[in-house]
């Protein structure tokens, strides 16, 4: 083993955390050269889009903000953002698959090239986005529930607490699904199951470690989203000095609004003409940004993406065999895990 599913009972967060990054450090090029095709083709369907954008629609006007980068929004009420589509959405859930299934060989000790990897995900791409098509469809299911109660307390009260309430609710059924499903890919590139059975073993996984997992994950994405925040603003203040245009923006990112990007996670609350934000800056722009600007933007957004998909597939890789090793009696991993 390779320290991270060492032990015979779960280690403590910050072990874990610490085992984890020396982990990602041996084998980063492996888990890179796994990543690049992805990166591409994200990046090219985002160029795209944004030509197409920027030739096709007329007089659009731009915004930005450390977590999305630029959004522009035409004058049919069209918004687009550039820096994480639902394209690279799509690539990264299916790059997810790819590193669990790396995570898994390397927790074993197996040499493994990366043109294995991506022909062994190839062949079960069509259980990948079968989950992931479910997956979408539920969110759509929970969305279209909650418009519908959000607008009958609206017809029956008018009390803003349960207003707030409902929205509440909704974000706590969201994180609770999220992380009762959060070893879906386990289930199909190690076990080699269905869609629909993935979700049963995730879910069957997951049942008396909920807090356990959230409060890792938790770590995981406030951790990531820190360090992409700050990094995104080094940038943006290097651009500043090449680009005078971005003088409005690095002038809200040394104000005392950028320690409010400590916060991580992005949170905007909004009452009665009064808004509040943490883990966030926005800007209204009064020019179009410039294609090079842009696309750096748009591409260290994309690396910050990358790096967090590939943290996120050994954790979960881990937490999945730390769970399959107390089923076992002797609590070992089995030599053959992997259904191919």
């Amino acid at each position: 083993m390779l320290g991270l599913t060492e032990d015979r009972y779960p280690v403590g967060v910050f072990k874990l955390f610490s085992r984890l990054i020396r982990f990602y450090r041996s084998h980063f090029g492996l888990f890179w050269l796994v990543m690049i095709p992805v990166i591409i083709f994200g990046l090219i369907i985002d160029l795209v889009m944004f030509f197409c954008f920027y030739n096709l629609f007329p007089y659009p006007s731009w915004d930005f903000s450390i977590s999305d980068g630029f959004t522009a929004t035409s004058e049919f009420s069209w918004n687009i953002t550039f820096t994480f589509s639902s394209f690279l959405l799509i690539f990264l859930w299916f790059a997810l698959s790819m590193f669990v299934l790396l995570s898994s060989y390397l927790f074993r000790g197996t040499n493994v090239s990366f043109q294995d990897i991506w022909q062994q995900t190839y062949r079960r791409k069509g259980t990948i986005f079968g989950a992931g098509f479910i997956l979408a469809v539920w969110c759509f299911a929970i969305v279209f529930i909650w418009l519908f109660l959000n607008g009958l307390l609206g017809l029956v009260v008018n009390y803003y607490s349960l207003m707030m309430l409902n929205i509440l609710g909704f974000f706590v059924v969201l994180i609770y699904f999220f992380v009762r499903w959060s070893l879906i890919h386990q289930g199909i590139m190690i076990e080699d199951l269905t869609a629909v059975r993935a979700f049963r073993r995730s879910s069957e996984l997951d049942r008396g470690n909920w807090f356990r997992f959230f409060g890792k994950y938790l770590l995981l994405a406030w951790i990531t989203a820190v360090l992409s925040n700050i990094l995104m603003v080094i940038t943006l203040l290097l651009l500043s000095f090449a680009a005078p245009e971005l003088l409005p923006i690095r002038d809200k990112l040394v104000s005392v609004e950028f320690f409010t990007l400590l916060f991580g996670i992005p949170f905007f609350f909004t009452y009665m003409g009064f808004s509040f934000s943490l883990g966030n800056i926005t800007l209204d722009l009064s020019f179009t940004p410039r294609f090079w600007i842009t696309f750096i933007v748009l591409l260290v957004n994309t690396l910050t993406y990358a790096v967090m998909v590939q943290l996120w597939g050994i954790l979960t890789t881990h937490l999945y065999y730390e769970q399959v090793r107390r089923e076992n009696d002797n609590g070992e991993i089995s030599e053959n895990p992997i259904a191919v």
